[in-house]
C-alpha cells in the first residue's frame, strides 16, 4: 500500500465541499505559487493551492520566505504552509487546543 504525499491529501481536501465551508473567511496558508514554481512542482498537482484557497474566500496568509517554516491558525484551523512548517503547525494545534478550541481533524 502506498501513502499519499502531503500535496495529494491537500488536494483531496481542497476538493471536499466540507473544506470550501470552513476556509471561507479563514485565515490559511498552504503551498505557494512561487514555492511550486521553485521546486518544479507546478505539473504534479492540478490547481493551484493558493488560487483555490483564495477563490473560496480564505484570507491566504503566507511567509517571508517560501521556504522557511509558516503556520496560521484561525480558530479551529491550522494550516502550515510547507513540510518545513510542521513544527509550527503542530505548536498551534496545541495552543489553540489549550485555549478550549474545539478541533475538528480531517
Amino acid at each position: 500500500m502506498t501513502h499519499p504525499t502531503h500535496m495529494q491529501l491537500a488536494c483531496d481536501l481542497l476538493q471536499t465541499d466540507f473544506y470550501f465551508t470552513c476556509s471561507v473567511c479563514a485565515q490559511m496558508t498552504g503551498t505557494t505559487d512561487t514555492e511550486e514554481e521553485l521546486l518544479g512542482a507546478g505539473g504534479m498537482v492540478p490547481f493551484s493551492i493558493e488560487a483555490k484557497l483564495r477563490k473560496y474566500g480564505a484570507i491566504f496568509r503566507q511567509g517571508t520566505s517560501d521556504t522557511r517554516p509558516f503556520a496560521t491558525r484561525s480558530g479551529s484551523i491550522v494550516t502550515g504552509q510547507n513540510s518545513a512548517s510542521s513544527l509550527l503547525t503542530a505548536e498551534g494545534l496545541v495552543e489553540a487546543m489549550s485555549l478550549g478550541v474545539r478541533m475538528t481533524v480531517v
